[in-house]
């Protein structure tokens, strides 16, 4: 469980799957992979995660658990339903932190966005956080479940009636899938996510807004580099036919 200490410091609360054996005896190893973190031992199936004050500014961090193992991410995402969990199938777990609510209002607000487009252009779905992917990263490895902020899926490339079917994780990368900048230090590491993740996965277009830096960084299939424009300029897309939407006007709207 997220919460607060007397000193104002973050912590979380994580309770570990009983498959994870020895906890007591694994600390110190778990400590020493995490130099960046507090990690305090609970009771004998709890860990506490104290963050400093820098990693709150990033909104999002990893935990490093020597011996972990992809069956264990179930158990763990069963007993900690509060935390936003991802996987990447190796020995680290990664969470996404609370966001600040102006953030919230403006994810709602692109949310609501792209659903009235889709809708009204009957051209698919659109996912919003917590849903979860599936992916294949790179041909040959594990595959990794990752939760991308918003995302969209069209009917062109899975029918509306496969999609309805879908009832735990996604199997397949969308064609959009949009990571917003929580945090002020968030920037570099959702535009590591995108470069390294979403888009090696097969998304067609992936868009990192940040409204501290107030500029889109722009993804696209098959071309090494992304580029950028203005959160203040109007954003149109072959890949969202007929969608425009100034991302900066809903920005400002919510502060």
């Amino acid at each position: 469980m997220q919460t607060l200490r007397e000193e104002n410091t973050l912590f979380y609360t994580i309770h570990l799957p009983v498959e994870y054996k020895n906890i007591r005896k694994r600390l110190p190893e778990i400590q020493r992979e995490n130099q960046n973190l507090e990690i305090l031992l609970h009771n004998s199936s709890t860990i506490r995660v104290v963050l400093s004050q820098s990693l709150e500014e990033d909104g999002y961090f990893g935990i490093k658990l020597p011996g972990w193992q992809e069956s264990y991410f179930e158990p763990l995402r069963e007993l900690n339903p509060e935390i936003n969990f991802e996987y990447a199938n190796t020995e680290e777990v990664y969470i996404k932190m609370g966001i600040f609510a102006m953030i919230g209002l403006f994810t709602t607000a692109l949310v609501s966005s792209l659903y009235i487009w889709a809708r009204k252009n009957k051209t698919g779905n659109v996912y919003s956080d917590p849903t979860e992917y599936e992916l294949e990263v790179k041909p040959g490895d594990k595959k990794q479940k990752r939760i991308p902020d918003l995302s969209f899926i069209s009917y062109a490339k899975v029918p509306k009636d496969v999609q309805k079917k879908w009832r735990a994780r996604i199997p397949v990368s969308p064609n959009l899938v949009v990571e917003i900048v929580s945090a002020k230090r968030g920037l570099e590491k959702d535009l590591k996510k995108m470069a390294t993740v979403w888009m090696p996965a097969g998304a067609e277009l992936g868009l990192v807004l940040c409204p501290y830096s107030e500029k889109i960084y722009i993804f696209e299939k098959d071309k090494s580099e992304y580029r950028t424009q203005s959160i203040y300029s109007q954003f149109t897309h072959p890949t969202l036919p007929a969608y425009s939407e100034n991302f900066g006007e809903l920005w400002q709207e919510c502060r």
